[in-house]
């Protein structure tokens, strides 16, 4: 749980840059806090996804936009291109499409609202409560990601 397997394509020189440790960083914070939150177990590894992109995927897949692996591969490109408050408008956008519009649709009068919509609530705030991605953000940041998203 919460490891990260290095794809041997990267050369000696890339994984002891600072970059890269950059990097490393930021995905193992949010992955054991992931694993923590929702109480699951993944581990990702850092490949070559083609077309001379990196990306972090889950174990045992070649898609990097995959649950916690997505979530890290956007947090990375956050950090890399953090030049004004944009990506934080992307992550609103994305939490509030996706998975809040999901709550949404079953919490519609046309949809009988069991089990189903109670554990999508439930994760949903196990998932969002207080949370702020970590590794890269300022403390002020981090505040005002905490505040939106709650």
């Amino acid at each position: 749980m919460n490891n990260i397997s290095i794809d041997e394509e990267f050369s000696q020189e890339f994984q002891s840059s600072e970059k890269f440790q950059k990097i490393l960083d930021i995905a193992k914070l949010n992955l054991e806090d992931y694993n923590a939150r929702m109480n699951t177990s993944y581990d990702l590894t850092y490949k070559d996804v083609g077309e001379e992109k990196f990306r972090f995927t889950l174990d045992d897949s070649d898609n990097y936009q995959d649950g916690i692996a997505g979530d890290v591969n956007f947090f990375v490109l956050w950090n890399a291109e953090k030049i004004d408050k944009s990506y934080f408008e992307i992550f609103y956008q994305n939490i509030g499409n996706y998975e809040y519009g999901e709550l949404s649709f079953y919490n519609s009068p046309h949809v009988n609202k069991d089990e189903v919509y109670q554990k999508k609530v439930t994760e949903f705030k196990k998932k969002y409560d207080d949370y702020s991605p970590l590794g890269f953000l300022t403390d002020e940041e981090s505040q005002s990601v905490k505040s939106e998203i709650n």
